[in-house]
């Protein structure tokens, strides 16, 4: 395939990850065993590429093996009714909880695929969430879009229900020093390790043994959130990797939530204009506050 000139300057995995409905690992290991050329010579996964470059793949099955053939329609009118906003070479989502951002492994059909399907081939993700977090999304189509989407100051305003009394401030600032293991768990680094994180909480309400904070994050770490409120003794209702199955139960609910992570809001400039958009909450939030007498916020 030709590089475009709008992937003038993009590195190799990236234009790759863009291109093809494949996980990430996979590319990798096409790269590292030089089966994936740019003008006839191997590559790195770093290589910078030039508009007009030719970039060879071997022949690749259609669909990795347990993949389906197409995204089913089902999955293409859940994300058009999830639309928030929309502008030109942006939209802003609703993501369901349970749908993974990237491929990956164990991922069937990942909103790479259904954003494709449902609004055209230049359309992805400009950023990610986790499997489990639903909310604000943004999808751009094309390179420039993802470029301008990048380069702005985007603010990311998420709610979480989380275990414990809320004690100090209303507001407060976290800050962690963060490290990622080999297991993928993410954990605090020692001394000065790791990479910065930090957010501003504000606690919306506090009641039934839980409160509600809404958390603004000033970095991007991998489960930031997630891991910030556990290692403050607050880990969030539902999380399967920091939380804590026994505090969930002790809370009496019919039974254990999901992620109680939500992506409520996305704002951002684009195109000269300041964007905002705002996630309703998920319906299965409602009797989970009812229980625990907190208040959904306006």
């Amino acid at each position: 395939m030709q590089v475009p000139a709008a992937a003038d300057g993009q590195r190799l995995d990236n234009f790759l990850l863009g291109e093809l409905a494949l996980p990430r690992t996979r590319i990798y290991r096409l790269i590292r065993k030089g089966e994936v050329r740019v003008n006839r010579g191997r590559a790195q996964p770093s290589t910078r590429l030039a508009a007009g470059d030719e970039v060879r793949i071997p022949p690749l099955r259609e669909a990795p093996p347990g993949a389906p053939a197409a995204v089913p329609e089902g999955l293409c009118a859940t994300l058009r009714a999830a639309q928030l906003l929309e502008a030109p070479g942006l939209r802003i989502i609703d993501k369901p909880a349970g749908w993974a951002s990237q491929p990956g492994s164990g991922v069937q059909t990942s909103l790479v695929e259904i954003a494709r399907a449902t609004f055209g081939e230049g359309w992805q993700p400009a950023h990610r969430l986790d499997r489990d977090t639903s909310g604000c999304l943004a999808l751009v189509e094309g390179r420039p879009a993802m470029q301008a989407f990048t380069a702005g100051d985007w603010d990311k305003a998420y709610l979480a229900l989380a275990h414990g009394a809320w004690t100090g401030p209303t507001e407060q600032r976290w800050e962690d020093r963060l490290e990622r293991r080999a297991d993928g768990q993410v954990v605090a680094a020692q001394g000065d390790g790791g990479k910065f994180a930090a957010m501003q909480v504000r606690c919306l309400g506090s009641a039934g043994g839980a409160s509600l904070l809404r958390c603004v994050l000033e970095t991007g770490r991998t489960h930031q959130i997630r891991v910030q409120a556990a290692l403050r003794g607050m880990p969030l209702l539902g999380d399967r990797r920091y939380g804590q199955r026994d505090r969930d139960a002790a809370l009496g609910l019919a039974q254990r939530p999901g992620l109680t992570l939500h992506a409520w809001e996305l704002a951002g400039p684009w195109q000269g204009e300041r964007l905002h958009a705002r996630a309703p909450l998920p319906a299965q939030w409602a009797p989970l506050l009812d229980a625990l007498e907190l208040e959904a916020p306006a």
